[in-house]
């Protein structure tokens, strides 16, 4: 036999030692992994786990575990469909680190539950630890090992997670995430980009892009949630809440963060977003609307947090519908302390209409805020506010009827001292605002029923023992009022208006006993005049007041409803001024009250039941002197603390201001009193060539015969009306269209076009007009433009298209009767009370519509 040479023994030797190793690689540690894994999971973790297949190739080092599933009582707990992770020995070995070019995972699957007793089921996964091989953690920082991964993968991920242990079991699950690593690496300074997408319950999409550090550690990136229901969580914790929120409220929300971990704790928030769309708050029990919100967003916000020796810096931009607040802010933490600065736009205040509900009969048609105020807080806790605010378009309502309003509430330098308990306003500036006073049929004043009754909390109140908050007024400015009064206890209702007043309230303080100087001046009625001056201790009016107050030119046949009450006539002419003077002296008034009467005349009798009986014509001409004057001082003394003392009744109560809109504004004066506006029943629009009652017609009439039912003996007069060209236009096109239809009947649709053009032109023509011209007018630049061509075409012979001389007279006629009809049939009005006229009038002044206006006169007996 022939001796093997060395050379041969080598060989065989390593292709022995080859084929060893491939057994080993291919088979051997596949088996060992899959075994012990299988042994270690049921030995120190207590569950089932199977393994479809484990592969390893020993030449690519790439190892493969397919189908794992970790079971507890047949729950899947943890499985995957494929984990793959490929070794790269080369790079390993010239790096000198471990090189991994990628570890992926596909399908993963995660079942979290935590139980009605609180157990965590994951926990359970936690490897069961030997007492005896417990071992204290070294104080000395571990070195990471040194590896890269080029490519680590999370594939089509789902986790789901389950807490049943509220009474309410909440739930959610991620699907389809997708997790990416690249470039991971333990080395120093090196970063890998990371990028998550995943969506939650199956309508919220969630994504993270960015980047991490693993040594040092430091992660950065942008955090996104879009759409994400908040009823998920709600419907678990609700039951902790007195209120409900609406069940498709929905979350977006993007954040920039960075996070250093390297010596110590360093967050950076980046121009984070949150918004919340229809925002609806509601009590649990009455379902009352607490809080509505159109939008609200917080946007830019940013916050930086160093170290936690350091302040805390934070800005921020919060939409809330759409008005802004933009704040900045500095907290410094291990100090107590906080400066900030903000911003208010637009502000709607209109949000706070349902805490208003709650308290009283007001609403905020309108107002907006905007201010610029500095805040700080000191170690002690002490709060120090710096601003300047400004409330505009103030439209306060009740019952939808304006009762307070104001172009613009400014308030300049308001300064806030906690420390002193203290507000300090450099100004308050009203700008044209305007009340609504009304005493109704009961003699209630609308003012004093805004506030709504309050139950008693049974709790006994600790008595506040602190001093009253100091607030400091400099002075306050009105200017460019206004004011209506209305008193509707009176046998015809009085209504008044003020305007153009101006005034000055100085210096006011909580503290001081001095009295504050006032001024207003404003006019009443049409040229009637008004001022008030003196002093008012406002913290106690009934210690120190002393008050002029000067009417001039007021005309007295604004009294008539007063007089009309009181003395049962009415007034026909005169002026009234008053002079009156109040001191006041600890509760003490002596007043001066001059009254004079120029030209003043009595009219006809009016019944009234609270109507002295006296000769007041013999009265009236005892008084008055050769110059038609009646001069009348009447001083006034008494205790206010009497409360039968009154001063109304002695003051001529019978005589304030009265505009007589019965006779200069019917329409207006029956709109306030039925709550209609003065243009929603003094007309009847009909629609160009039209006479049909449709709803648009009823709108008015529906008003007007409110009206006139409970106003017997009143009664409204229609005049036939027609706009000449509008409704001629569209009696014309009518009857065209008609004309057409007959012609063009048993036309084809195919030559429909055609024919109906050159029908057009024929009657064009013989209106004596040329085609020629009308073809150049419609032509520009050379190139004819057949649409406008067919259009002029129509509206010129529609407008000589001839039709009946009474179409125009019938029509007007027909729309007169027809609401004649609707008022007496359908509205059941008296016949009596509607006058139809014969002539008839044009009316152009609206383009859209043909106007009828409405008369109003008494039926005579």
């Amino acid at each position: 036999m022939k001796k093997r040479t060395i050379y041969e023994k080598i060989g065989i030797a390593l292709a022995a030692f080859f084929l060893f190793y491939l057994i080993l690689g291919f088979l051997i540690i596949p088996y060992i992994i899959k075994s012990q894994a299988i042994n270690f999971a049921k030995t120190h973790l207590e569950k089932n786990l199977t393994i479809d297949s484990v592969r390893f190739n020993p030449l690519t080092f790439e190892l493969n575990v397919n189908d794992l599933t970790l079971k507890e009582k047949d729950l899947p707990l943890i499985a995957f469909h494929n984990l793959s992770l490929d070794f790269d020995l080369l790079r390993t070995i010239a790096n000198g680190y471990l090189h991994f070019n990628h570890f992926n995972i596909i399908q993963p699957k995660i079942n979290a539950i935590i139980a009605q007793n609180k157990t965590f089921n994951l926990m359970s996964l936690k490897p069961k630890s030997n007492p005896s091989e417990v071992k204290d953690n070294p104080t000395t920082p571990v070195e990471l090992i040194k590896l890269q991964l080029d490519r680590l993968a999370i594939v089509d991920g789902e986790v789901t997670f389950e807490d049943l242990s509220q009474d309410v079991p909440f739930h959610f699950s991620l699907h389809k995430l997708n997790y990416t690593f690249r470039d991971l690496s333990t080395l120093k300074n090196s970063v890998a980009s990371n990028n998550f997408d995943s969506t939650l319950n199956d309508k919220t999409n969630i994504h993270l892009e960015g980047g991490i550090y693993l040594n040092p550690l430091k992660v950065y990136g942008n955090f996104t949630i879009k759409d994400f229901y908040t009823k998920d969580i709600w419907n678990t914790v609700k039951k902790n809440y007195d209120f409900d929120i609406n069940e498709d409220l929905t979350l977006q929300t993007k954040i920039g963060f960075f996070v250093d971990l390297e010596k110590e704790l360093s967050i950076k928030i980046n121009d984070a977003s949150f918004a919340l769309n229809d925002v609806s708050i509601k009590e649990k029990t009455t379902q009352n609307q607490i809080l509505a919100l159109n939008t609200f967003k917080i946007e830019n916000f940013n916050l930086t947090w160093p170290n936690p020796t350091h302040p805390i810096n934070t800005d921020l931009n919060l939409y809330i519908n759409s008005g802004k607040i933009a704040a900045q802010a500095q907290i410094d933490t291990n100090k107590s302390t906080l400066e900030a600065e903000c911003h208010i736009e637009t502000l709607p205040l209109t949000v706070l209409n349902n805490i208003l509900a709650s308290l009283s009969h007001i609403q905020i048609k309108t107002a907006t805020l905007d201010a610029q105020a500095n805040i700080k807080m000191d170690e002690k806790s002490n709060i120090f506010v710096n601003a300047n605010t400004q409330i505009n378009n103030i439209d306060i309502q009740n019952k939808n009827v304006s009762i307070i309003k104001a172009k613009e509430l400014a308030l300049e330098k308001i300064e806030y001292n906690k420390d002193n308990n203290s507000l300090f306003i450099n100004g308050i500036e009203l700008i044209s605002p305007y009340a609504f006073v009304q005493i109704n049929k009961k003699s209630q004043l609308n003012l004093s029923k805004l506030a709504k009754k309050q139950k008693k909390s049974k709790t006994k109140k600790e008595k506040n023992r602190s001093s009253p908050l100091l607030i400091n007024v400099d002075a306050v400015e009105i200017n460019h009022g206004s004011m209506t009064f209305e008193d509707m206890t009176l046998p015809i209702p009085f209504k008044t208006y003020s305007k153009n007043l101006k005034g000055k309230f100085s210096k006011y303080n909580s503290r001081s006993t001095k009295p504050s100087t006032i001024k207003l001046e404003g006019s009443v009625g049409q040229y009637g005049y008004m001022k008030i001056e003196g002093k008012v201790s406002y913290n106690n009016i009934k210690d120190r007041t002393d008050i002029a107050v000067v009417f001039n030119n007021v005309a007295m046949r604004d009294l008539t409803s007063y007089s009309g009450k009181f003395i049962g006539r009415k007034i026909d002419d005169g002026k009234l001024s008053l002079n009156l003077m109040y001191d006041l002296k600890d509760a003490q008034l002596n007043a001066k009250n001059n009254i004079l009467l120029e030209k003043f005349k009595l009219g006809e009798k009016i019944e009234s039941k609270d109507a002295v009986n006296l000769p007041l014509d013999l009265a009236i001409a005892i008084l008055e002197d050769s110059n038609g004057v009646i001069d009348i001082k009447l001083p006034i003394t008494g205790n206010l603390d009497n409360p039968q003392f009154s001063i109304a009744p002695i003051v001529w109560k019978a005589f304030t201001n009265l505009m007589i809109k019965a006779i200069t504004a019917p329409f207006s004066l029956l709109g306030s009193l039925f709550g209609f506006g003065e243009d929603e029943i003094n007309n009847v629009k009909f629609s160009f060539g039209n006479d049909a009652i449709t709803p648009v017609q009823k709108e008015p009439l529906d008003k007007v015969s409110q009206i006139l039912k409970e106003r017997e003996k009143l009664a409204i007069e229609l005049t036939p009306t027609v706009d000449a060209k509008n409704d001629l236009y569209a009696l014309q096109k009518v009857a065209f269209k008609e004309f057409i239809d007959k012609k063009m009947g048993k036309v084809s649709d195919k030559k429909y076009k055609k024919v109906y053009l050159e029908m057009l032109e024929n009657l064009y023509e013989t209106y004596q007009l040329s085609l020629k011209e009308l073809k150049k007018e419609v032509t520009i630049n050379n190139e004819f433009d057949a649409n406008a061509y067919l259009t002029q075409l129509e509206e010129r012979v529609i407008q000589k298209h001839i039709i009946e001389k009474t179409a125009l007279e019938t029509l007007a006629q027909n729309r007169i009767k027809n609401i004649q009809n609707y008022l007496i049939h359908t509205q059941k009005v008296n016949p009596k009370q509607i006058v139809l006229l014969k002539k008839i009038e044009e009316d152009s002044t609206n383009e859209n519509f043909s106007v009828m206006q409405l008369k109003l006169k008494n039926i005579k007996e």
